[in-house]
């Protein structure tokens, strides 16, 4: 069992290598980046693979930088989650009840600086792996996506309170409670939790459904 399990990776490595050679601007991150170019090489060492365990035609990560960039993006999840649960739409309420608008509230700043964080972390990951129809695309994968979901209602929260002089909706404020999606990937165990029971479970509850 062992040598045909072996033996199935081989050939679907072997395909997966001959796809490639057939089809060499497929894995080209945003039609720009090729596997050798170095900016892409070097964005591959800080983080690694966006779908799938092995990466294709490319460079591993450099261990220690990689955990210490997850480490701070870690870090900044965590910040951002409690901040979240801080600066709720009643608190801004109340705050601008004493408060003029103005870009120099600490929440604003907190929060634009968060956006800016992860939209620098998702460049960096499209770049290493591709936007969606590459191998390893970072938006490919169910994590990738969620992250995406998430940094796309951050920018929405930023944009509608500057539109708004800081008074946030009631539909816009409730997107503050998807940031603590970002917490599954913090641990391995939740994050397959997760998969199993909605992800998985969705698409099963659709099927049966048919």
């Amino acid at each position: 069992m062992a040598k045909e399990v072996v033996s199935a990776t081989e050939k679907r490595k072997k395909a997966q290598r001959e796809y490639l050679r057939n089809h060499p601007n497929y894995n080209v991150s945003l039609f720009l980046f090729k596997p050798r170019n170095p900016i892409r090489k070097f964005c591959q060492r800080i983080v690694g693979p966006g779908r799938g365990g092995d990466r294709i035609e490319g460079v591993t990560p450099s261990v220690p930088v990689w955990y210490a960039f997850s480490a701070f993006i870690y870090a900044a999840i965590i910040a951002m989650v409690i901040l979240a649960c801080v600066t709720t739409p009643l608190y801004q309420r109340e705050y601008f009840l004493t408060h003029e608008f103005s870009v120099k509230n600490w929440f604003v700043w907190t929060d634009m600086g968060f956006a800016i964080v992860f939209s620098v972390e998702a460049l960096i990951k499209v770049i290493a792996d591709g936007f969606f129809w590459t191998p390893n695309a970072y938006f490919r994968g169910s994590w990738g996506f969620i992250d995406g979901v998430v940094l796309i209602t951050l920018w929405v929260n930023i944009v509608t309170s500057f539109y708004n002089d800081g008074q946030i909706t009631r539909t816009v404020g409730a997107f503050k409670a998807l940031r603590a999606l970002r917490l599954l990937n913090i641990s391995d165990s939740t994050r397959d939790h997760f998969h199993s029971l909605i992800v998985r479970g969705w698409w099963k509850l659709f099927s049966v459904s048919q």
